[in-house]
């Protein structure tokens, strides 16, 4: 039994997984405001958060610069996403901290590991999110 709950878990876990990786980028805001209000009194936050976003996108440029990545770089490309996504979700930068939950996906170890889906969606999103990001959480902090 323990066996069949484990993989009835797993089942699901894939399906949600598929599911967010389906989802437009378009559908989630820049801001989740009402998850920004919680945080937007602490001194210097978005200092904090684009030092935070500067050093995983430095992280993450450096791998993509490879020629060729390896499962591992791609597995650590993914682990770099989740560190942004834990950072941008407690500040309420929801379609950056989606793209991100991609990301980590089609990087991780896992079934839904897809290196070339996963250079297509960093390269073809994560910049103009970033920046976009950036901007809304500056603009609503002021």
């Amino acid at each position: 039994l323990f066996f069949l709950f484990n993989e009835c878990v797993k089942m699901s876990e894939e399906k949600d997984n598929d599911n967010v990786l389906a989802t437009s980028l378009e559908e989630f805001p820049l801001i989740d405001y009402d998850v920004l209000q919680q945080v937007s009194s602490i001194p210097n936050l978005f200092g904090e958060v684009v030092n935070a976003v500067q050093t995983r996108v430095t992280a993450m440029q450096t791998l993509r610069c490879r020629d060729e990545m390896t499962m591992e770089q791609l597995n650590e490309f993914g682990n770099e996403a989740h560190g942004m996504k834990s950072g941008v979700c407690m500040v309420g930068c929801a379609r950056l901290a989606a793209l991100c939950t991609k990301l980590e996906l089609l990087g991780r170890d896992g079934p839904q590991q897809d290196g070339h889906r996963f250079i297509h969606l960093y390269d073809s999103y994560m910049q103009d999110v970033v920046q976009s990001s950036m901007s809304a959480l500056q603009t609503a902090l002021q």
